[in-house]
């Protein structure tokens, strides 16, 4: 046998011995994800006295009278070129502090900010699945997680995020304590259940020591609306909060302090805006009342019809905020993790479709921007294009308006105007 000729050979042993590896890995992962899917199947926990949430039914229209038009206007000038508070202009200086009196009049202690999927400390879930290598020990979601932060938020800085400068001008300009709650921003029902779970921890924690009439402003941008509605679900105890609760405890949560967290919130008040919030979670129906929805919209009725005919659409942002039309049921991506996966399977019962491309697309043709459950205003915040030039990277998409701090005193304008008027 000549030298190609052993090459030969021993490359068509690697790629048996690889294409070997791979079968029985694929085997491992199946008879896994199967082993763990019967485990979570003895999850799925009903409460029957609990009222129903079920997911948003996007075929259907929004009842009227729960949404209205509306244009954002000129908005009060902001300095672009600094965020520090004695900076910006005398008028929306006045316009922060007395948006900040009514609130604090209405006994709102703090403001808490949470921003979207993609843009948190495990995006993709790497520094996960780099911890459960066994005897890794690296606790690298504690090590880097806030590195991975800090880096997204150096390169998006204001658009569709919230940096830290944007707390901080707030809090300054308003005088009430503003914060921001950062989660991994997965995009996957277990991700949301967890940060939900964690987040009642982080306004439980704040709250205690706040005044026993004392109330939280909840800001959310994109799928911080869907964590808001699993807090609401949890809070309320919907009928499958219960399921949750074990979903939860099967995640690693400490079910006894998320208790005592949910007992503090339901003694306290929480008024909730979301901004640009895909339509998908159920909100609970004694939670309507506090909940306002703003979302980047265009056209004359509550939906954007021919979605899928139409996305050339996008290059010119023309219809608004495309990401929170897109980010509905389905639009998930499948964990790699088998016991995830199998959560997620379980999840979708009660929130709705997770990774299911059919779904998906049978959604987006439906094009609903509003949800039932609290009131939407459908607000056209001038980023289409001028001459039809392509804009779709500046604007995200339509998504990235919200979270610019040209826009702040808008979103806080129309929560006093709803809430604190």
């Amino acid at each position: 046998m000549t030298w190609p000729d052993d090459w030969i050979a021993l490359l068509l042993w690697l790629l048996l011995a690889l294409a070997v590896a791979s079968a029985l890995g694929a085997l491992g992962w199946f008879l896994r994800f199967r082993r763990l899917r019967a485990r979570a199947e003895r999850l799925r926990v009903l409460a029957p006295d609990g009222p129903a949430c079920p997911p948003q039914r996007l075929e259907d229209l929004p009842d009227t009278g729960s949404w209205a038009h509306t244009t954002l206007g000129t908005p009060l000038p902001v300095d672009l070129g600094s965020w520090a508070l004695e900076d910006q202009p005398v008028e929306w200086r006045r316009a922060m502090a007395s948006l900040g009196t009514r609130l604090r009049d209405q006994r709102i202690a703090q403001i808490t900010l949470v921003h979207g999927t993609f843009v948190g400390t495990d995006p993709v879930a790497l520094l996960q699945a780099l911890d459960r290598i066994p005897g890794s020990g690296l606790d690298l979601g504690r090590r880097l997680g806030p590195i991975m932060q800090g880096t997204t938020e150096r390169l998006l800085q204001d658009a569709s995020n919230f940096p830290a400068a944007y707390a901080t001008l707030l809090q300054g300009a308003t005088g009430i304590p503003a914060s921001i709650f950062h989660w991994s921003s997965e995009n996957g029902h277990v991700a949301r259940l967890r940060a939900a779970v964690r987040l009642a921890r982080y306004l439980a924690a704040r709250l205690e020591a706040r005044p026993a009439r004392a109330r939280t402003l909840l800001v959310g941008h994109s799928h911080a609306g869907q964590i808001f509605a699993l807090l609401l679900q949890l809070r309320d105890e919907v009928a499958h909060a219960p399921q949750l609760v074990a979903i939860a405890r099967e995640i690693g949560e400490d079910g006894a302090a998320l208790m005592q967290a949910l007992a503090v919130l339901r003694r306290r008040g929480l008024d909730i805006v979301t901004l640009g919030t895909p339509v998908r979670y159920g909100w609970p129906e004694a939670a309507w009342p506090r909940l306002l929805h703003l979302v980047n919209h265009r056209g004359a009725g509550p939906t954007v019809p021919d979605l899928p005919r139409g996305l050339q659409r996008m290059l010119t942002t023309e219809d608004g905020d495309y990401i929170q039309l897109l980010g509905i049921a389905g639009s998930d991506l499948p964990s790699a993790d088998p016991g995830t996966r199998a959560l997620e399977d379980l999840l979708d019962e009660p929130l709705g479709p997770g990774w299911a491309p059919r779904a998906w697309l049978e959604g987006v043709r439906h094009g609903r921007r509003v949800p039932d459950g609290g009131f939407t205003w459908l607000v056209d915040y001038g980023d289409a294009a001028v001459n039809g030039r392509p804009n779709l990277l500046h604007t995200g998409l339509g998504h990235a308006i919200y979270t610019r701090r040209t826009t702040m005193a808008y979103w806080l304008e129309r929560a006093a105007e709803r809430f604190y008027a």
